[in-house]
């Protein structure tokens, strides 16, 4: 916590070797930590962890908050972040009995491969805050409903229970889920009408070796590359022109009727307008000179009448003036409100087709 201080003081470290040293510690008593209490024939009392259990869940939040700060500590002080994210920093937006949904900050996973000992993650955050709700049958302590990518921000929906997982998942299915993300795209578009992209998304074929920028690459149908594509619909409502860093931008909001991988940066980008700080799909110099990528989950909508629940989550804008001084609105194209109330689609109990808005 001293060193959290000096860094929220920007005192900081004075070097990267200081930083790296401090991260070695952390791994050694990480390691200590993890095998307390544990010997060949029982495991160690994280690894068997209960919420019941109130010593290892002490413990737990312990061990979570000290490897977090100084892995955040070590990031910060190699320029991996400009921010320093508090464990504690979790916006909340809905809970149940079933669910909850969180506001996510940007440039933050939603869960990692080992939640011990590499804690930066939304489930993380979760635990800290909700320990008492946490799963043990559950790897990640909760059941995430869909994903977001590590840059976007938004919301995102956590089920509680493997019953609640399981309605929310057939509702993904069924098409009983609406989501809307906000975005800054680079250019500005010659009509105020919505672009609709339907482009077929697919796996790039040198991403088989799934290292570097290709991890995870995407591509449309007609690229040569493309394996194995999936059908992928979108609309792009342009809302306001202006300008992002003295350049031309334009604030859109995306709808999307399929959930393919990247399919909201894919297809912005086949149309001539790549998200703004997408370094993947957009590989502008400018977008080098963001602090982050320009899209945010601002809107859920999900119906769930086998659980007599229906979730309708507004997340704030971002993308203002107020929040980020380097977006100029100069017009305004199309007014929010006219796509704002979809609620219609859901209490219909049609099946989910963006034409529809």
């Amino acid at each position: 916590y001293y060193c959290q201080a000096a860094m929220l003081n920007q005192v900081g470290i004075a070097t990267v070797a200081k930083a790296k040293h401090l991260l070695i510690l952390v791994a050694s008593a990480g390691l200590k930590l993890a095998k307390f209490g544990g010997n060949a024939s029982r495991p160690a009392l994280l690894m068997q962890f209960n919420p019941a259990n109130k010593f290892a869940c002490l413990l737990a939040r312990l061990h979570l908050r000290f490897v977090w700060h100084c892995q955040m500590l070590w990031r910060y002080a190699i320029g991996r972040r400009d921010q320093y994210l508090m464990p504690d920093q979790l916006s909340v937006v809905y809970e149940s009995d079933n669910f909850i949904v969180i506001n996510k900050e940007f440039d933050l996973s939603v869960n990692t491969a080992s939640r011990w000992f590499n804690p930066l993650a939304l489930n993380t955050q979760v635990f800290l805050a909700k320990h008492h709700r946490a799963d043990p049958t559950a790897y990640h302590w909760y059941r995430f409903c869909h994903q977001i990518d590590h840059a976007t921000s938004g919301l995102i929906l956590l089920a509680y229970s493997q019953d609640a997982a399981m309605r929310a998942s057939k509702a993904f299915l069924n098409r009983r889920v609406l989501k809307q993300y906000l975005a800054i795209v680079w250019g500005h578009f010659d009509t105020r009408d919505h672009v609709t992209v339907d482009r077929p998304i697919g796996w790039d074929r040198l991403d088989i070796a799934g290292s570097g920028d290709l991890r995870k690459h995407m591509v449309t149908e007609t690229h040569y590359r493309c394996l194995d594509p999936k059908p992928a619909f979108s609309q792009v409502v342009p809302l306001e022109r202006g300008l992002y860093n003295g350049l031309p931008a334009t604030k859109v909001l995306l709808l999307l009727k399929h959930g393919r991988t990247h399919q909201l940066r894919v297809h912005t980008s086949c149309i001539g307008h790549p998200i703004v700080g997408d370094v993947k799909y957009s590989r502008r110099e400018a977008d080098f000179r963001c602090h982050r990528m320009m899209l945010h989950a601002y809107r859920l909508q999900a119906r769930l009448p086998r659980l007599s629940e229906t979730i309708d989550c507004l997340a704030e804008d971002p993308f203002v003036p107020e929040s980020d001084a380097n977006w100029q609105p100069e017009s305004v194209q199309n007014d929010y409100a006219v796509f704002k109330d979809c609620a219609r689609i859901l209490e219909s109990g049609e099946q989910l087709t963006v034409d529809k808005l």
